[in-house]
């Protein structure tokens, strides 16, 4: 953890007895900086512990027993604090921590303070506790205690000379800005309002420096002002004084700092005056606040990159507080917090999947997750934060599963090539290293208990190619640029997708130099109750599609047979509705349905077997899913099913969707997804695969149950804000209705034997969960909108909205598993009137806020109120007995009888 900025706030001597932990060894310049304060500072300390926020104090302390819930037996020099200090702690613990805390007064052990082979050659196994025997030898790529220990190289002279010479205007670094950029730059300058922070997100990758800096120097023409820029470390300051210097010819003398005479920005001198650009992280900023207030000129912009780290805590508070009425403040992130839940207001949004459709990025290549074998008793933080650290570290330490990693790399090194690691802890960290080294691999961490000269070392050689590997916890994912880094080794499970963002941007960069256009993100998984909720290359590019990556499969569009041919579709929100008439000469699954001309879809089905388990081997699991597909060949025009089953878990990142696949979901086994269909001809083509499908599900032994799920995708352009709006009311509106056409484990959890009415199925929640009134209230913009489902269960309801921003098209989640053709085609039709009438301009009042679906509406009185009159009965008749086919199965379950008292207001008793 960083805490040289909180060392300027703190007592030097004092803090080395309240912490005394091998994390605060820097180094020489450290244990002298710390002695010279030692005097200066000695009263405050006792002061400063009442005031000090939890994250601070873990940040201070790194002691076990703070970062892990103040477990027993947890590490911690209690006994060398004063007495004052330590009844400051003790009510400083009671206060923010947990009710009954005392701090561990005798038989602490300490925390070790071994040198750094030591703890880099260390490890432990949960199951095995029998430790590996170190090699006689030091690795010749371990660090030696005089590398570990720095020096005060930052306060030469020749660092002087070396950074004024990076920072210094070159004019070969000069380049127009892309479109998006230009684009992004103009709507930032023309949002700022100090009433109101601004957000700009751009993946990583995209250039958000780049143009916050094109920001900066535009606005500074505009005004006599100075602007500060603050962030959370000083590394990513130094990247950005560096690059608004290199780029614009004069600039390298307007840069100045605040605070940190130890950081890389120590050449540059202390001020604020006009025309200068600040640089300053939060924790430097936060003491300096009651001295700027008295300031005349407050900044007249204030930059905070990386807004999403601290934005909830109290130091992202007093800024803006601070700024509030008197500076703009612009936040830049790649990945931003829920819109729900932040202070700004979007300006610019660019992610990740129209970056690399746009050329710009690398196209990602997801490998088939690695079943590691270990079992993991995982715990959350809380109910929607990410794990503990205490479950990571248990995970770290099996010995078996971190074999399995290196062994997976050794073996596959020349494809893999340079690689960025993500390690569970920095103990993890340094062992993968160490075991790489001992297989011959050039292998470095890079993590916060390492000397910054040491870690920059460590990164200078990985871009050199000296190094293959660098492992680490999260201090890779900022501010990290190794264009030609070919793969990402995701060893830490998520369940964020900050966190995952963060992690595979790191290898996303193209280069020119090496011809790299693609990535490998190789992800490892082990079994635990949480394995579905993971956030995974499968899930986290769910709906998009990637420039080569997802056409390397695919034939050119001139090679493919003509029947496989799909014309490029969009949905019209003024033409008239198209009805299939309700004749005997039209087939039965198709008689009175409606469709809207040219809008596209498509359709997921979702199988099971009586015996198919989240172990199940591919190769098990290929023998029912390759004579499926040869089903879907068969009985589809040429061309319409892909050649090959999908690899496991590549998903739509690597899938060619004008073909019908046949691919793994390990929730329930297998999942068939047609090809982007539209009009009559889709309908029929439906119902073609649904009679294959079912033929060879009594071949093969498939299984609906309440494990699987049918889901509907629809091309849709949600042209306004208003338009989305009325379709989610809409949604809220039509799914206690809809759920008496869906089978009850849709609606309700169920575990195959009982069914519990209060809990809402997870994978299919209501969609007030991720929409409630109050989000809905907020947004005015369709990206401000879209912007408040970002998180990672959003996705995980009814009426999903994620995927229009990148491809035009919403998700239904709600219907049970079918191989019924007349099932899914009614469903298909009812979801698309209902996108037809979210774009009339028919009021839509807003419906209650539900955490649980319950089968209490009318699905006729509603269609007749908002869905197309022409022609509605043959469509109302089949819905009517749709539900009546439902509730005839309610009346077989005694805990449904509160159903069936619904039922029993549109139903007469059956």
């Amino acid at each position: 953890m960083k805490i040289r900025d909180i060392l300027e706030e703190l007592s030097g001597d004092a803090l080395k007895r309240l912490c005394d932990v091998r994390g605060l060894s820097y180094g020489r310049r450290l244990h002298d900086r710390l002695s010279n304060l030692s005097r200066s500072y000695q009263g405050r300390i006792e002061d400063l512990l009442l005031d000090l926020r939890r994250e601070d104090l873990i940040c201070v302390l790194d002691v076990e027993w703070f970062c892990e819930h103040h477990r027993p037996g947890a590490s911690f020099r209690y006994t060398n604090l004063s007495r004052g200090s330590r009844e400051q702690l003790e009510e400083l613990g009671r206060r923010h921590f947990i009710k009954g805390w005392e701090p561990k007064r005798e038989g602490e052990r300490p925390m070790r303070s071994a040198p750094f082979e030591t703890c880099f050659l260390e490890v432990e196994d949960e199951e095995d506790p029998q430790e590996e025997n170190p090699p006689s030898g030091v690795p010749e790529a371990a660090l030696t205690e005089e590398e570990y220990l720095g020096g005060d190289a930052y306060r030469t002279e020749a660092h002087h000379r070396q950074f004024w010479q990076e920072v210094c205007y070159d004019a070969a670094r000069v380049h127009p800005p892309r479109p998006y950029q230009a684009d992004a730059t103009a709507a930032a300058l023309a949002g700022l309002n100090p009433e109101q922070p601004k957000l700009l997100h751009v993946a990583t990758g995209g250039g958000k420096t780049f143009i916050a800096n094109n920001v900066v120097v535009q606005h500074l023409t505009r005004t006599e002002g100075w602007v500060l820029w603050v962030t959370k470390d000083w590394r990513l300051l130094y990247q950005a004084a560096g690059d608004i210097a290199r780029r614009n010819e004069g600039y390298a003398h307007r840069l100045c700092r605040m605070g940190g005479d130890q950081s890389l920005l120590y050449p540059l001198p202390t001020g604020h005056d006009p025309g200068t650009v600040v640089y300053t992280t939060l924790h430097s900023l936060r003491s300096r606040i009651p001295e700027l207030k008295r300031m005349r000129e407050r900044p007249s912009l204030i930059v905070w990159d990386e807004c999403h780290w601290a934005e909830a805590g109290a130091l992202g508070r007093t800024l803006l507080k601070w700024a509030h009425g008197h500076s703009p403040v612009l936040g830049l992130t790649a990945t931003p917090r829920v819109e729900d839940e932040s202070h700004f207001e979007s300006v610019f949004r660019m992610d990740f999947a129209t970056l690399v459709q746009k050329g710009v990025l690398a196209a990602p290549e997801p490998h088939e997750p690695l079943r590691t074998g270990v079992t993991w008793n995982a715990r959350r933080a809380a109910a929607h934060l990410d794990f503990t650290g205490d479950s990571l570290r248990t995970l770290a330490s099996h010995r078996k599963r971190n074999n399995f990693i290196v062994e997976h790399y050794v073996q596959h090194q020349a494809r893999y090539g340079k690689t960025m690691l993500f390690a569970c802890t920095i103990e993890h960290a340094n062992t993968l290293a160490t075991m790489l080294v001992g297989r011959g691999v050039p292998a470095r961490p890079v993590h916060s208990h390492l000397d910054g000269r040491l870690n920059d070392e460590s990164l200078a050689r990985f871009r050199r190619g000296e190094v293959q590997v660098l492992t680490n916890v999260a201090m890779l994912t900022h501010g990290v640029d190794v264009p030609d880094a070919r793969s990402v080794f995701l060893c830490r499970p998520t369940l964020s997708d900050i966190l995952y963002a963060q992690m595979i941007g790191r290898a996303s960069r193209r280069d020119a130099g090496s011809g790299k256009d693609t990535f490998h993100i190789v992800e490892f998984v082990d079994l635990s109750e949480f394995r579905e909720q993971l956030v995974t290359a499968k899930h986290y590019f769910s709906g998009a599609s990637f420039g080569r990556t997802a056409t390397t499969r695919t034939a050119p569009a001139s090679t493919r047979p003509a029947s496989a041919r799909v014309p490029r579709l969009t949905f019209d929100p003024t033409g008239a509705p198209t009805w299939i008439p309700d004749t005997p000469d039209v087939p039965t699954f198709m008689r009175g349905l409606w469709y809207r001309q040219n809008q596209s879809f498509g359709l997921e089905f979702e199988f099971t077997s009586d015996d198919f388990s989240e172990d199940m081997g591919t190769r098990k699991w290929k023998q029912v899913a390759e004579p499926l597909r040869e089903r879907l060949t068969a009985a589809l025009p040429p061309g319409a099913v892909a050649d090959a089953v999908l690899p496991e878990y590549l998903g739509s990142a690597q899938k060619d969707h004008h073909r019908w696949n046949v691919e793994r979901d390990n929730s329930c086994g297998w999942e068939v997804t047609s090809r982007v269909l539209a009009n009559e001809a889709g309908f029929r083509e439906v119902a073609t695969a649904c009679t294959a499908i079912a033929e060879a599900a009594e071949d093969l032994g498939l299984r609906v149950n309440y494990r699987t799920g049918l889901h509907v995708h629809l091309g849709w352009l949600g042209k306004s804000a208003e338009e989305v709006k009325r379709a989610v009311r809409l949604a809220k509106h039509f799914e206690p209705a809809a759920a008496t056409l869906v089978g009850p484990s849709r609606l309700v959890s169920f575990d195959g034997q009982r069914y519990d009415l209060s809990s809402p199925n997870l994978y299919c929640q209501p969609v007030s969960t991720a929409f409630p009134a109050r989000r809905l209230a907020r947004a005015s913009t369709v990206e401000q909108l879209l912007a408040q489902v970002d998180n990672h269960d959003a996705r995980y309801v009814t009426f999903n909205i994620r995927p229009l921003s990148d491809i035009h098209t919403v998700e239904v989640r709600m219907h049970s598993g079918t191989m019924d053709a007349a099932k899914a085609l009614l469903w298909l039709s009812l979801w698309m009137q209902v996108l037809w009438a979210a774009a009339s301009t028919q009021e839509v009042p807003e419906a209650p806020d539900v955490e649980v679906i319950a089968p209490t509406g009318d699905i006729l009185s509603l269609a007749r109120s908002y869905l197309p009159a022409v022609q509605q009965e043959a469509f109302l008749r089949r819905l009517d007995a749709r539900r009546r086919e439902v509730a005839q199965g309610w009346e077989r379950v005694p805990v449904f009888e509160a159903w069936r008292e619904f039922a029993r207001r549109w139903v007469p008793p059956l």
